[in-house]
């Protein structure tokens, strides 16, 4: 199937002028009439809708009422459940926690913001249509990452209803259905070959609207990173794989006991690491275990003790052991090299969250399950605080990304993602942590990836239109009430 590219909408108000991308009349019969979908052509011409959309921003009360779910709880299961569908589990990072917003001092830490059992309903996010060419280098972005994490969320969504709404909290992202047609196009775009980071683009920009989002204190969230380690382990301990690594206490009251408390069963025990290695496991919330047999399989994410989650990160910091700057999972790991095993373990007793695991076998080329119980996509999953965003949605971010371990300063880029998983660190509307993937190289680049980040939604383009459209007209009601 063959992508061109149509003339830009001239009917179109320039604010809200977007470009669109058509498919052959195949495949638009088959993307769009099988779902029904109104304001399209099979015959290669693309309907006019008319927007009544004004030229200001429009805003939109967050009134999701439910308060923050545990780590890796997907939002349909009962707490404490175990579930493969869990296993990408907890984000929690080691550094200092950035919180919800940018801050206006450079290392951009901020620790106010909505607490994990807040409400949230007074919280406003702006939305504003925006456009393809408005996106920094969008025209030069391969997408096929976030292409292949879309259609992990689709395969799911499938099963859902489709009358059901996305988020009974966030109806600008409509129902199920308003996704139809882009989930089952996304199995048919050419994303292969040179021209296939060229065809998941007009793929996006055919199905999709951009809408930029900012909050009453600032235009940009924070973004940091986290990854799936592989750490070294064996199944009896020694001098110096002595940490085990545990499996969920069978007594629930044994469930809930902060770190230093913890007590290893038999039973309990899936194998031993080193203690930094499996305090950083425990903190991204999976890793492959390694054995000296040449064996392996993913320590995936079960569950989590519910014990708070503080950072060792900015325990050293107000020790003045590093400043924020030098704060970084590999400054930590070196200021633990340099320690005794009783200061080691007492900063890591800081953080009274204690997480547990349990075996799966490890599928060559699939990232663990997320959050949202679908495998993560390296570059293509976002961890957010899901009382602000669906799981699913899709994120367009400008920020700043490591070319390598060391490389503190990063340089501009912008990626899109999805939002497949959560964690006890990121709270706020414009927080994320994006998944890098598996191993070293990924740890490395994790290890120091905390910028400012720049959020737009893409929606689907008939439900972001409605949606602004509703809200500029709640505004113009409420401006003229008395």
């Amino acid at each position: 199937m063959i992508f061109f590219r149509a003339q830009d909408i001239a009917q179109t108000p320039p604010r809200l002028k977007r470009r669109a991308s058509l498919l052959t009349p195949a495949f638009m019969a088959l993307g769009l009439m099988a779902f029904g979908v109104s304001g399209c052509s099979t015959t290669g011409q693309t309907s006019q809708t008319k927007s009544t959309t004004p030229d200001l921003s429009s805003t939109k009360q967050v009134a999701e009422q439910n308060t923050n779910q545990g780590a890796g709880q997907a939002p349909d299961q009962s707490a404490g459940q175990n579930s493969s569908q869990n296993s990408g589990g907890p984000i929690y990072s080691p550094l200092p926690d950035a919180g919800p917003q940018k801050s206006t001092s450079s290392d951009g830490v901020k620790t106010d913001g909505p607490s994990s059992s807040a409400p949230i309903d007074n919280i406003d996010i702006y939305e504003r249509l925006s456009a393809f060419q408005s996106l920094q280098a969008w025209e030069l972005h391969d997408p096929r990452p976030a292409l292949a994490s879309f259609k992990q969320s689709c395969a799911l969504w499938a099963k859902r209803d489709p009358q059901q709404a996305v988020s009974k909290g966030h109806p600008e992202y409509g129902r199920y259905q308003d996704w139809a047609a882009p989930c089952f196009s996304a199995d048919y775009v050419p994303h292969q070959g040179d021209n296939g980071a060229y065809n998941t683009r007009l793929f996006f920009e055919t199905y999709f609207q951009p809408v930029s989002l900012s909050t009453q204190q600032s235009e940009q969230g924070l973004l940091t990173g986290y990854y799936v380690p592989e750490i070294e382990a064996r199944r009896r301990p020694d001098d110096v794989y002595y940490e085990p690594i545990l499996r969920v206490p069978q007594e629930g009251a044994a469930r809930s006991i902060e770190r230093k408390n913890v007590k290893a069963a038999p039973s309990q025990i899936i194998a031993y690491g080193k203690p930094v290695d499996v305090f950083f496991m425990q903190v991204q919330g999976s890793g492959r275990l390694i054995f000296d047999d040449g064996a392996r399989f993913l320590a995936a994410f079960a569950a989590h003790n519910g014990q708070p989650y503080s950072s060792i990160g900015k325990e050293l910091v107000d020790r003045g052991q590093m400043t924020l700057e030098q704060a970084s999972k590999q400054s930590i790991e070196a200021w633990m090299a340099r320690h005794s095993q009783n200061e080691v373990r007492a900063l890591m007793n800081v953080n009274a969250r204690y997480v547990y695991f349990q075996e799966e076998e490890i599928i060559a080329g699939r990232g663990p399950n997320g959050a949202m119980g679908v495998p993560l996509e390296a570059m293509g999953s976002l961890a957010i605080d899901s009382r602000y965003h669906p799981y699913g949605a899709l994120i367009w971010l400008e920020t700043t990304l490591p070319q390598k371990g060391s490389d503190y300063k990063g340089e501009a880029a912008s990626l899109l993602v999805s939002a497949q998983d959560t964690g006890g660190a990121i709270k706020g509307a414009l927080r994320g942590d994006l998944f890098f993937g598996t191993g070293a190289q990924a740890g490395d680049l994790a290890g120091v990836m905390k910028h400012d980040a720049g959020w737009t939604l893409f929606l689907p383009t008939s439900l972001a239109n409605q949606y602004l459209t509703h809200l500029a007209r709640l505004d113009r009601d409420n401006l003229k009430a008395p």
